[in-house]
């Protein structure tokens, strides 16, 4: 196959995918009523063009447990499911949270362009927008999507849920700068912006 053929492929399968999470958390709020699972939707849509229009890199984590890494902390958010202990103050609390997450993750998003994937790689250095202030803040802004959801939808599932997305989420965020550290413009931003989801905290 030619190599100029594989990434379109390839970008295409992972549109497909991200369609996949996009349809099963709008169903669920069509189902459920619950807001939260229309914001997760919107988050997830969010990504699908950027997918397949992403640009291509030569600088790429050759690691299988990089993949499994990406794989994972993509895939588990959408384990998370409406329900559970909830009360309306904390049930509104949450919504806003949300909120706050899905315009950081639109801004973040507006950042990046392009330069979207999966696997850790170096699709150009970003320094603009919100990568002034934080080396990730696309991850940056699940944190609050996270949590929002889980203050609106309290269960020990969605808690073991979130704990394993922010792990695999920073282990994704240790891989990809490990691929950014071999580029001498990451390793100049790097010491200029010093957090990587939250500025002045982590």
């Amino acid at each position: 196959m030619k190599t100029s053929i594989r990434p379109i492929i390839e970008n295409v399968l992972l549109g497909v995918l991200f369609t996949f999470f996009t349809l099963a958390a709008f169903n669920t709020w069509r189902s459920t009523g619950q807001i939260q699972m229309l914001l997760l939707a919107i988050q997830e849509a969010l990504l699908i063009g950027l997918i397949i229009t992403r640009r291509n890199t030569t600088d790429i984590s050759r690691s299988w447990l990089d993949a499994v890494i990406a794989l994972a902390g993509t895939a588990a958010p959408l384990l998370q499911r409406a329900g559970g202990w909830h009360h309306p103050l904390m049930m509104q609390v949450g919504i806003g949270v949300q909120i706050v997450g899905l315009v950081i993750s639109i801004i973040a998003v507006a950042s990046l362009g392009r330069s979207f994937g999966i696997l850790a790689a170096n699709r150009g250095v970003k320094t603009n927008g919100l990568y002034r202030l934080v080396r990730h803040p696309l991850y940056g802004s699940y944190l609050f999507s996270y949590l929002g959801f889980l203050l609106g939808n309290a269960s020990l599932l969605n808690l073991l849920v979130i704990i394993f997305s922010i792990a695999f989420q920073y282990l994704r965020t240790k891989a990809e700068e490990q691929v950014l550290l071999r580029d001498p413009t990451y390793q100049t931003y790097i010491q200029k912006v010093r957090y990587r989801f939250i500025p002045f905290l982590i």
